[in-house]
């Protein structure tokens, strides 16, 4: 808006550079403002809009981030709770392998450490 202002202030100044006008203050009446004046109110209103969208959006986001977070932090602690029952060895790392479907069967892969 700034750079739209210059040009209309420039467009004021003849080519010596001095005022062409003869007052410093010119009245512009409603009628021929108001367009401007609507599309003003329109751009306040868009960003305004635009910035409760991300807000919101960013909220959403960090809600999901922990539920994802909580998740993740129960399935290995399920996992290593299953482990500990079965009496494996807390001293081997194994490879945990779910099934791909419900009712078929889980296995421990010891690994080479």
């Amino acid at each position: 808006m700034s750079e739209a202002n210059e040009t209309i202030n420039n467009e004021t100044l003849d080519e010596t550079g001095s005022d062409s006008s003869v007052n410093e203050v010119v009245e512009v009446p409603w009628e021929e403002a108001r367009d401007t004046y609507e599309v003003r109110v329109e751009l306040i209103q868009t960003k305004k809009y635009l910035s409760d969208m991300l807000l919101e959006h960013e909220r959403r986001k960090m809600s999901i981030l922990d539920r994802m977070s909580r998740l993740e932090s129960a399935m290995y602690d399920s996992a290593t709770m299953i482990q500990e029952k079965l009496s494996l060895n807390p001293e081997w790392t194994y490879e945990f392998k779910l099934p791909t479907k419900e009712g078929e069967k889980a296995y421990f892969i010891r690994k080479e450490d």
